[in-house]
């Protein structure tokens, strides 16, 4: 019987917060408390999980010789978790900050996402894209992957590379294939101006013109070989 109350309670309580998270979002305006109480509904609900939790499992085994081994075990094992959860961010955070120097107003690229820092917490990194967007990063997950970071400004070169091609060639298919090679070429600098776009002069032929920036001057014969190949061109 009492398996039955802990399985009735349990449905009882996932209806219950789904109907408050439902209401809560309903509530009209753009208040202070209204943001703050949508994001203290996640924490609640965890909490109210835990307690859930813990008092299914006293029931279960209060019977039970080895019930506060259980009980003892479930809470080391809960403390273990979120220990892990919270300090892997908080470490790899530290490891970032010290190993490369990175900084608020620092423009970063990664694999992922690319922008300006705004905010560097102790769990998480705010970046603010170009678009305007803000991403939160977890520590953990940056420690995962490759920071590159843009030269100031002034210390970037410009080039420009004209390439003759068919004029069969699909100009859209073309510049979206030339435009995502360029990103993905690690001596491109995407902040600054980089475009794509076909040109045709009456004394010369159907050309693509290419024009972006590179961190050192040399790069551009890598990027103009890279692009060759890409066009197949000799």
């Amino acid at each position: 019987m009492n398996l039955l109350y802990i399985v009735i309670l349990g449905f009882a309580l996932f209806f219950a917060i789904q109907l408050i998270n439902r209401l809560a979002v309903l509530i009209p305006g753009d208040s202070r408390w209204r943001s703050l109480l949508l994001r203290s509904l996640p924490l609640a609900e965890f909490v109210v999980w835990l307690t859930y939790v813990f008092w299914a499992a006293s029931v279960v085994f209060d019977a039970l010789p080895y019930h506060g081994i259980v009980q003892s075990a479930m809470a080391l094992v809960l403390v273990v978790a979120l220990g892990w959860y919270v300090l892997r961010d908080f470490l790899n955070g530290v490891l970032l900050k010290s190993e490369s120097g990175i900084k608020k107003g620092q423009l970063v690229k990664t694999s992922f996402v690319s922008g300006k820092i705004v905010a560097m917490g102790y769990r998480t990194l705010l970046i603010e894209t170009e678009k305007g967007d803000k991403v939160r990063i977890p520590y953990s997950k940056l420690a995962e992957t490759i920071i590159s970071t843009p030269p100031q400004k002034g210390q970037s070169h410009s080039h420009m590379l004209r390439f003759a091609i068919s004029k069969e060639s699909n100009p859209r298919m073309l510049r979206e294939k030339v435009s995502k090679a360029l990103l993905n070429m690690p001596w491109i600098i995407a902040w600054e101006e980089l475009t794509v776009n076909f040109v045709h002069d009456e004394q010369g032929p159907f050309g693509l013109k290419v024009k972006f920036s590179v961190i050192k001057g040399e790069h551009a014969l890598l990027v103009e070989q890279k692009l060759r190949e890409l066009l197949e061109i000799d």
